[in-house]
């Protein structure tokens, strides 16, 4: 135990970045547990009793003896085929297995190959397993789970922090310190940790359980859950370019609104909010919604829209963000049987189709933080955390207009019929389109997870990644209380609500006429062809720059090898404009170098060179492709801002 080598420690932190984690280990009061060190052994001692049996030192080698023989580890899965959105990623997939091999999920989930991307320990203790973690296993980044800020504050005392960096850092890696007092915020944090530098080398990535709590036992349920979703994509290059040129069209198309976080003075404080979208639950609840609609304000998400009209039911306000043309055929569709929009206020993504804005009176566009186009024309402070899908997005409208509480209906995130995926009422049940049909090409519900008003339900990866984020946005968002009225999946922070037992209390004012106040407040789009135009050019220099940079790499020796010459061209970068270029690119890239990482793991020793070829091959060949659609499409956009 050194006080010195804690000084050390706080330095050693700050020099990577921990700046946060070492002023708050630097102002910790000495913790009421404490560290002892006898001819023993050290320990914490917790006040009548010891943490570990025997000594820390001893447990942690006894452990990592146990963990050696049969390592915990996760798997990437075999793609699976038929998603409109990874035609490109597709293309590789068949072809590598038309040529290589198919890879099955028993190939998959069997692994010789001791290396991967990380190393997650639930759990830091004394953190005497740490060392030995790094030294028996070939992992590239270490993240540390853990509860209790005493565990960090004892282990800067007893370990050379710079030294476990050092031996990381010569492996291209790093270490990741997650404390948090929240078992839901901790799995959040972990599920964002893995998706950042190593997540092409995910496959194959160890968890080691250092000791167990409830408090742990939540946080790894949690990320079990969550790891379907690990897998899925960030972003896809073809949408990005189609996101850009609705999102170009859109602005310069004027009489719109900019959202923004409203203040408790200018929002809807002590106001109620329904949110309906089209899972099959909804169909039991019209009723309850129906009834309360002069109590709360009601919000369509997506296809919500068209169950609502058709029962009835006009919501307030709408929100879309998805930008595929069948979309807004779905739109226009909603109006069957004489439906109308009129009085119905739009908040959608500007990347959405630029048709579907002129179907409504009144549209107010919200810039997305996790769209490229976004970050490249909106100012900073216009860009909102709204998470991946429409549920997320209406729920992030609602708590910008400042609304005090949240009741979802129909956002099931899962089905208790695994066949049954939406509404009856909704587009997927009553269009003769297959593709519509086929829930948009949704992935199976193939997942158990706990239930809302039951105690299991069938889910998905993206389903999953929803519930991630509405875990973060209620976290986030203390100030307004959810409610889940929906016979779907379980949703952390939101209470389960059965629809027969809402009673909504009664609101400040009327609602509708609270909202056009509130509206008010937006303002409008201003459009600066010119500035966009500007924009655009930056753009495009930087964009053809990071092409030219990953075309000039030289030729990998291996997989691994590629990926990690590729790492610095995928690191995102502070000046806005390049953050763009790399954004663009790196959702598809990411997919397919993780694809090729976990394909050449798996195939015969004398076959990886040859697949080595191919793929390099193929991506080159794609990049250049890419660069072409690119330029394409900046061409146009720029000559049409010259009109």
């Amino acid at each position: 135990m050194s006080k010195t080598l804690f000084t050390e420690n706080l330095s050693t932190l700050r020099s990577h970045g921990y700046h946060a984690e070492a002023d708050y280990l630097e102002q910790m009061p000495e913790p009421a547990i404490k560290l002892i060190e006898e001819e023993s052994g050290q320990n914490i001692d917790l006040g009548g009793s010891f943490f570990y049996q025997g000594n820390a030192w001893e447990f942690a080698k006894n452990q990592i003896t146990l963990y050696r023989e049969k390592p915990n580890r996760f798997f990437v899965q075999p793609p699976k085929f038929g998603s409109e959105f990874l035609m490109r990623e597709e293309a590789l997939y068949r072809t590598a297995y038309e040529t290589f091999g198919i890879i099955d999920s028993v190939q998959a989930n069997r692994l010789d190959d001791p290396s991967a991307g990380y190393c997650i320990s639930f759990g830091l203790g004394l953190g005497h397993h740490l060392k030995l973690l790094i030294e028996e296993f070939d992992f590239k980044e270490l993240i540390i789970c853990d509860q209790f800020w005493e565990f960090f504050y004892f282990s800067c005392q007893i370990h050379n922090l710079e030294e476990l960096f050092s031996i990381l850092a010569k492996r291209g890696g790093n270490i990741r310190f997650l404390i948090d007092d929240d078992p839901v915020r901790l799995s959040n944090r972990l599920y964002i940790a893995l998706r950042g530098d190593q997540f092409a080398l995910i496959d194959g990535s160890y968890v080691f359980r250092h000791y167990t709590s409830p408090f742990l036992d939540q946080a790894n349920q949690l990320f079990r859950e969550m790891l379907p979703g690990l897998g899925m994509s960030e972003g896809f290059f073809e949408d990005e370019l189609v996101m850009l040129d609705h999102s170009v069209q859109n602005l310069n198309a004027g009489s719109r609104a900019l959202f923004k976080d409203l203040n408790e003075k200018e929002g809807l404080k002590g106001h109620n909010a329904i949110i309906v979208g089209s899972g099959p639950s909804v169909d039991q609840s019209l009723e309850v919604i129906r009834n309360n609609r002069e109590k709360a304000l009601i919000i369509s998400a997506g296809t919500g829209l068209g169950v609502l009209l058709r029962a009835g039911i006009k919501p307030h306000i709408h929100c879309e963000l998805e930008n595929l043309p069948i979309v807004y055929q779905a739109v226009l569709g909603h109006k069957d049987g004489g439906q109308d929009f009129k009085g119905i206020h739009l908040f959608a993504s500007p990347t959405v189709d630029p048709r579907i804005p002129d179907e409504f009176d009144e549209t107010t566009f919200v810039y997305r933080d996790s769209v490229t186009s976004s970050l490249l024309l909106a100012a900073p402070d216009q860009i909102i955390n709204t998470g991946p899908t429409i549920a997320n997005f209406a729920s992030r409208v609602a708590i910008g207009l400042g609304v005090s509480r949240i009741y979802l209906f129909g956002i099931d995130l899962g089905a208790v019929d695994r066949g049954k995926h939406h509404s009856d009422q909704s587009v997927y049940n009553r269009s003769d389109d297959d593709f519509w049909k086929s829930g948009l090409g949704m992935l199976e519900m193939d997942q158990e997870v706990p239930g809302n008003l039951r105690e299991k339900v069938y889910s998905n990866a993206l389903f999953t990644q929803t519930r991630t984020h509405f875990h973060s946005i209620i976290r986030r968002h203390g100030s307004c209380r959810f409610f889940n009225c929906s016979d779907g999946a379980r949703i952390d922070g939101a209470a389960p609500l059965p629809p027969d037992l809402v009673r909504l209390p009664e609101p400040p004012s009327i609602p509708e006429r609270a909202m056009r106040k509130s509206l008010s407040h937006f303002q409008p789009v201003d459009p600066k062809g010119a500035v966009i135009e500007g924009k655009l050019r930056d753009y495009q220099l930087a964009v053809d720059g990071w092409y030219q940079n990953l075309l000039s790499l030289s030729v990998p020796n291996s997989v691994e090898n590629l990926i990690q010459s590729f790492q610095p061209l995928l690191e995102l970068e502070d000046d806005t404009v390049r953050q763009c270029a790399v954004r663009l690119n790196k959702g598809t890239l990411m997919l397919v170098l993780q694809f090729g990482y976990f394909y050449s793991r798996r195939l015969p020793e004398g076959e990886k060179q040859a697949f080595l070829d191919f793929f390099h091959a193929w991506i080159i060949k794609e990049i250049r492709q890419m660069r072409s659609e690119f330029q394409a499409l900046i061409s146009k956009l720029l000559g049409s801002s010259n009109k």
